[in-house]
């Protein structure tokens, strides 16, 4: 990794928590570029996870949005970061099971990852347990949750 690079990855995290997603995603291009340039043997994932994500929060995520960020996901499967901002750009490309899954995945990699908590609660829109001693899937849990759906009229 270059200093260049770095710097653009650092201005283009700042940009992104301001909300400037589309000049974020100019910063983490240009972090790429200057890897690129300076011919590093092994690229980081996360220029390219926060690439696609920026890119995906600024224009709605596309095909290749997705694959971008899979692909850095994939790449470096052990960083929870990277696990919760392909969750998020699978929620921002409309595939709620998907990032479910991924934020999942994320917090089995870090259990008390904030931000993944955060995230996987947002999405999450399963009602509670209607017994919370049981677990989601236990039997009882199940039936009385359908009839609880069945009855019950939601706002």
């Amino acid at each position: 990794m270059t200093r260049v690079s770095e710097r653009h990855f650092h201005v283009g995290l700042g940009l992104l928590t301001q909300g400037r997603y589309a000049d974020a995603a100019v910063q983490f291009q240009a972090a790429i570029a200057s890897e690129k340039q300076g011919q590093v043997l092994r690229p980081q994932m996360r220029y390219r996870s926060y690439f696609a994500l920026s890119r995906a929060l600024s224009r709605g995520a596309r095909l290749e949005d997705v694959r971008l960020c899979e692909m850095a996901a994939e790449a470096d499967h052990f960083d929870p970061v990277l696990q919760l901002n392909l969750g998020r750009v699978y929620l921002r490309a409309g595939k709620t099971t998907r990032a479910l899954q991924t934020f999942r995945q994320g917090l089995r990699l870090d259990p008390n990852h904030d931000e993944l908590l955060a995230a996987f609660r947002r999405a999450d829109r399963r009602s509670r347990p209607v017994i919370a001693t049981l677990n989601r899937d236990h039997g009882l849990n199940r039936s009385l949750g359908r009839l609880r759906a069945r009855f019950l009229v939601r706002a």
